[in-house]
């Protein structure tokens, strides 16, 4: 380069040279730059002239209108090519971009996109920065990313096998801001639902040319199952709450992994709870899961799903019993498991349990002292050991902070729905999360159940957005899918008992039940009753007297039962106990006489002179 300029400075004997470039590399520089970023466009072009050139005029217009037609017939070939030339206008876009932010080294060169990619909500940029550039640095020019490319908001996710590399979400529209539709169940008996309606009718029809390639694809995933893993069980790893920003079904992590739902009063964290029910409604059904729900607010929220739960508890006292009684089951079911597997394995014998929990800051925090005492035992135990033997904890809180909300910590998966304040969403979703572009206080209050999640597998705060239920499509859920209204009792450790839906035959327990049982069997059966459906019901009309009715036991006649005795007192004890002996009159204060009695008495008991001196033998 040529010398343009030298001035007084320091470096070299008392001056420094300026070098500046000369005018071919600035040519070269800009020109050369220019030509690149508009090449595809460039070679479209020098195609079609390229076409003219060679093989007329006429040539040219005929592969301009083969290809126009062929975008316009083919979707695929829509997409690329849209894609293909999208792609060139985003770099150039990021680029510009990325110089109004001073995020350049030498030659002006800004962090590179290396791959585009549209979806519903924008466009996603696989970029990489330059040598002497960091993720940090493009981090910190999140904000002023964002106004210079006109988009609604930015989010990076950085790549955990390169440090300098990351995906770029810039988010142009807002893919979710339509009410998100619950997506269909099968029936009751396990069959899908039959299509109806013209759409879903047309859906169907397109969607048979994949019928193959789904095909395909399920062999070569059952081809790479893991051994462990059968092929007709359920998945019940992952369920779908509700959609993602990309158009993508939002599936939340549920077996294995605990779910911390937090969000202001109003942001719909009763739509990600019934989203989470409603998935499971058919794994309920078939036995392999049970819902014990905890709801604080007298179970208004969820009592419109209590036919699918198998223990439903509303009250302060009865909330901390059931976390006790699944605390209890889940130690026991460790000791099964002691030397027979390191995971649980949901059958319908022995299923998957999740605990919901709504409103945890009340059992946490405002509730009563004796029942926050009886938790702090119990959910901790849960959230620490309860993933491996198939315990799942489902919380919902209004307040993140770390005084209510005490064991967040302990819950990996987390959905952060519309908060009061920025600062709530590093609380929920973890430090950095409202940096990394999860602006949960600029959401909406008309857009419940939209929030921003974070997994174990996707530590990137996603946008999402549960489903919408009502109270209709909850009650159509809990008719079809609802445990049978007969009920038993079972018994836990610790001499309870506990409610437990019953879905087929009422089994005999395992050991004797605590307390007393009358024998139902002396009793005789209902056919052998006079009955009131007429003189034609005999004897023979019922069950033997030797055999009742699992579902319908008979009752026992009362009238004629007389208690069983008092179990036998240990030694030493009897009934009704001695009583104490009467306590001495009370001295009155101002009795000096026998106040100075009561002294003498005393040292005289003592070995005591009127001194206080011990008496000498």
């Amino acid at each position: 380069m040529r010398v343009m300029s030298v001035r007084a400075g320091r470096t070299f004997r008392g001056y420094r040279m300026a070098l500046r470039p000369s005018v071919p590399t600035l040519l070269l520089r800009y020109v050369g730059r220019w030509l690149w970023d508009w090449r595809r466009e460039g070679i479209a072009l020098f195609g079609f002239y390229w076409l003219a050139d060679v093989f007329g005029p006429g040539a040219g217009r005929i592969g301009f209108l083969f290809v126009m037609g062929l975008v316009l017939v083919v979707p695929w070939t829509r997409r690329g090519l849209v894609g293909w030339f999208a792609g060139g206008r985003w770099r150039r876009r990021w680029a510009a971009a990325c110089r109004a932010c001073n995020l350049m080294v030498s030659w002006e060169r800004t962090p590179r996109v290396r791959r585009v990619r549209r979806t519903a909500a924008g466009v996603v940029l696989a970029v990489q920065v330059r040598p002497g550039q960091s993720l940090a640095d493009v981090e910190r020019a999140v904000p002023a990313l964002g106004a210079a490319l006109g988009a609604l908001g930015l989010a990076i996710a950085p790549d955990r096998r390169h440090a300098g590399r990351a995906r770029v979400t810039v988010r142009l529209r807002e893919p979710l801001g339509a009410t998100v539709r619950a997506e269909p169940l099968p029936d009751g008996d396990g069959a899908p639902g039959r299509v109806g309606g013209l759409a879903d009718w047309w859906r169907a029809l397109t969607g048979q040319g994949r019928d193959a390639v789904a095909a395909m694809v399920a062999r070569c995933q059952a081809w790479l199952r893991p051994a462990g893993r059968a092929a007709g069980a359920a998945d019940l790893r992952t369920v779908p709450v509700g959609r993602r920003e990309d158009g993508a079904p939002w599936l939340l992590p549920l077996q294995g992994s605990h779910v911390l739902i937090a969000g202001a009063t109003g942001a719909g964290k009763g739509s990600v709870l019934w989203g989470i029910v409603r998935a499971l409604a058919p794994a309920v059904r078939a036995g392999l899961v049970e819902i014990w729900a905890c709801d604080p607010k007298g179970g208004m929220e969820l009592a419109g799903g209590a036919a699918l739960f198998a223990r439903f508890a509303y009250t302060p006292d009865t909330i901390a019993d059931l976390l006790d009684d699944a605390a209890a089951w889940m130690q026991r079911r460790e000791d099964e498991l002691r030397g027979v597997s390191r995971v649980h394995r949901p059958t319908p014998g022995d299923p998957l349990v999740v605990v919901i929990v709504d409103e945890l800051g009340f059992v946490t925090a405002y509730g009563p002292a004796d029942v926050r005492r009886r938790i702090a035992e119990s959910l901790p135990t849960l959230l620490t050991q309860g993933r491996a033997p198939g315990f799942v904890v489902v919380a919902a809180a209004q307040d993140p902070r770390k005084d209510v909300t005490v064991w967040r910590d302990l819950i990996p998966t987390r959905v952060c729905l519309r908060t009061a304040e920025a600062g709530q969403v590093d609380m929920v979703l973890g430090r950095g999360s409202w940096a990394a572009g999860a602006h949960a206080e600029l959401i909406g209050l008309d857009q419940a159940g939209t929030g921003y999640v974070r997994t174990e597998d996707e530590p990137t705060p996603v946008l999402v957005r549960a489903a919408w239920q009502d109270d209709d499509d909850i009650a159509q859920v809990a008719a079809v899918y609802g445990q049978r209204p007969a009920q038993d009792l079972a018994r836990v450790d610790g001499g309870g008992l506990r409610p437990v839906a019953v879905r087929g035959p009422v089994e005999a327990a395992a050991g004797p039940l605590v307390g007393w049982v009358p024998d139902v069997r002396a009793v005789p059966a209902p056919g052998a009753l006079p009955s009131a459906a007429g003189p034609g019901a005999g004897p023979g009309s019922g069950n033997p007297p030797d055999q009742v009715d699992p579902v319908d036991p008979p009752t026992v006649p009362l009238r004629g039962w007389f208690p069983p005795p008092p179990p036998a007192l240990p030694p030493g004890r009897q009934w009704p106990p001695v009583p104490p002996p009467p306590m001495p009159p009370r001295i009155s204060e101002s009795d000096r006489d026998l106040w100075e009695a009561w002294a003498a008495d005393w040292r005289a008991r003592n070995g005591l002179d009127d001194d206080g001196e011990t008496l000498d033998d």
